[in-house]
């Protein structure tokens, strides 16, 4: 009897955490209060102790999300179904090979079935091309704007010679604009304002580094990212050129 119980208990725990872990790695920044995926506390506590800034933009990548939950789910299932047909649930090679193949189906499933990503540029030195390669992610000083308008910035490289000649191609994951929106405050300008999309957004303030400063230039749309707001762009990144 205690061992039907405990084979019982251990099917429940192992859909708990399957359910967790698989729908974790995708949930949506801000949602019920959560952070995303790639935004969370212990990443990002990780990512400082080891100074390894990239390792946020790894595990926030499609083929982590997808590898997690396809492992996940294959361990877990195929403990339940030893466990159903009288096996042991931990059974190292049982688990070794679950691990393997759920990880594997799960990173490539995701690269062949993703959505188209979103595309942002920004121009820059030498110096701080270097950075984003090091960390894969744009680190703040101040304010460092990303757009959508590749026009935009080829102007302003040509205004601007040697200050932003090297132009650079973010991919990001779909749902990153709608993140940094959320997360949003504006400046004044005829563009931003008229745009009901913003309408319900609070102005920056100075000394703000909490909200991605959403501005208006030309007929550009920019998002200038902060200290405490640049996670929301970078743990979306998928790729850099």
């Amino acid at each position: 009897m205690s061992a039907r119980l405990s084979v019982i208990f251990y099917i429940i725990l192992c859909l708990e955490i399957g359910i967790f872990l698989t729908v974790a790695p995708w949930w949506p920044q801000g949602m019920w209060g959560f952070s995303d995926w790639g935004n969370n506390y212990f990443l990002l506590y990780a990512a400082r102790k080891t100074g390894y800034q990239g390792l946020q933009a790894v595990v926030a990548s499609g083929w982590v999300r997808g590898a997690v939950s396809g492992a996940a789910g294959n361990v877990l299932g195929g403990g339940v179904n030893r466990g159903i047909h009288g096996d042991n649930p931990f059974d190292p090679a049982g688990m070794a090979t679950d691990l393997v193949v759920g990880g594997a189906t799960g990173g490539v499933g995701w690269r062949l079935g993703r959505n188209e990503p979103e595309v942002y540029y920004r121009g820059m030195s030498p110096e701080e091309l270097a950075s984003v390669r090091s960390v894969k992610g744009v680190t703040p000083r101040g304010e460092n704007f990303v757009t959508q308008d590749r026009a935009y910035i080829e102007q302003l490289a040509a205004r601007h010679p040697g200050t932003y000649d090297n132009i650079v191609r973010f991919e990001v994951r779909p749902g990153t604009t709608d993140a940094m929106v959320d997360a949003g405050a504006t400046s004044r300008s005829g563009l931003i304002d008229s745009n009901p999309r913003y309408a319900d957004l609070p102005r920056i303030g100075r000394g703000d580094t909490t909200h991605v400063h959403i501005k208006g230039e030309g007929t550009s749309v920019n998002y200038g990212l902060r200290r405490d707001s640049a996670d929301i762009f970078n743990s979306g990144i998928q790729g850099i050129r």
